[in-house]
């Protein structure tokens, strides 16, 4: 039996989860730096080595990797971030393999001195660093924290101007009650003011999106054109939002839905009572002054969001 393959050992590649393309991989990555023209950098006491990716599959066609197969430098520090956390873990199995040959033999004050290696290691990380905060670097603003008015009065009044930022908002509600039609009303409030924002859509595809926020928003004398995305995934995150709101309408043939605010952490005021009217020409919510059913969104022919940064 061959014990090693492109000089690595089959078992350690094996318990990495590695296969034969990724020895490949890491063959060529080892050769390339140890020629030393590999670019290298230093990133929080830390040394990075970098590569032209396209070169990859141009030098190892044999196994047939995609040119787009890895992600832009755009997000490098999240992927720096898993390498840590990869590397921190490799650390800590290669220290318990190497004591477990001799656990056996070792006494209460050997296994403290080995669970204290691996806390070291461990807290040594830097991502275990980052989830620590000193206090006396936190300062204390008692200035109003930035919002986004949702474009109705009453709900911006109760949460002391709109949603604020960094704060997550869950709108629940039957089907059939109003919520994406008082959801593309916030959007569109928000995209007027020169916010960048998503459209995530669990159930219908981008065109019906699309459809349906077109009509909420465009205006009867001139039809206007915004750019909708759609995205996949979903994930119950009731627990960890900063608002909930609630939606509810009594029957089909009243046109009102009414909005309750159950959870409010920034300003802790509950249980408000929004009432919305809604137009079946215009296809939107509105309130007893009518404001919401006129408002100019600001649309031109047609709207681009050039980034989401």
């Amino acid at each position: 039996m061959k014990y090693t393959m492109l000089g690595f050992s089959q078992q350690i590649a094996a318990d990495y989860g590695l296969d034969l393309n990724d020895l490949a991989i890491l063959r060529w990555f080892v050769d390339f730096k140890e020629s030393g023209n590999m670019r290298s950098m230093e990133i929080d006491r830390n040394v990075y080595y970098w590569v032209l990716y396209e070169k990859i599959p141009e030098e190892l066609f044999i196994i047939k990797l995609q040119k787009s197969a890895v992600p832009t430098t755009k997000n490098i520090y999240y992927h720096i971030k898993i390498l840590k956390e990869l590397a921190t873990k490799r650390n800590i199995y290669n220290l318990i393999s190497d004591k477990a040959k001799t656990i056996k033999k070792m006494d209460g004050q050997d296994m403290i001195k080995l669970a204290n290696e691996v806390k070291a290691t461990v807290l040594d990380s830097p991502c275990i660093d980052d989830l620590f905060v000193d206090a006396s670097d936190i300062s204390l603003d008692t200035t109003p924290s930035p919002s986004i008015e949702t474009g109705f009065a009453p709900l911006d009044a109760a949460t002391s101007g709109g949603l604020n930022f960094g704060t997550l908002t869950v709108l629940t509600g039957s089907p059939g009650s109003g919520k994406s039609t008082f959801l593309n009303q916030i959007l569109a409030n928000a995209l007027s003011l020169g916010f960048n924002s998503f459209l995530y859509s669990g159930e219908l595809t981008s065109q019906m999106a699309l459809d349906w926020f077109y009509k909420t928003v465009s205006n009867p004398i001139q039809h206007r054109e915004p750019h909708v995305f759609d995205i996949s995934g979903a994930s119950e995150i009731a627990n960890l939002s900063d608002y909930i709101l609630n939606a509810t309408r009594e029957n089909d043939t009243d046109n009102e839905t009414t909005i309750l605010l159950l959870k409010n952490r920034i300003t802790g005021l509950i249980k408000k009572h929004l009432q919305l009217k809604f137009s079946p020409d215009r296809k939107r919510f509105y309130t007893d002054t009518k404001l919401e059913l006129e408002r100019d969104y600001g649309y031109g022919e047609v709207y681009e969001q050039e980034n989401f940064c």
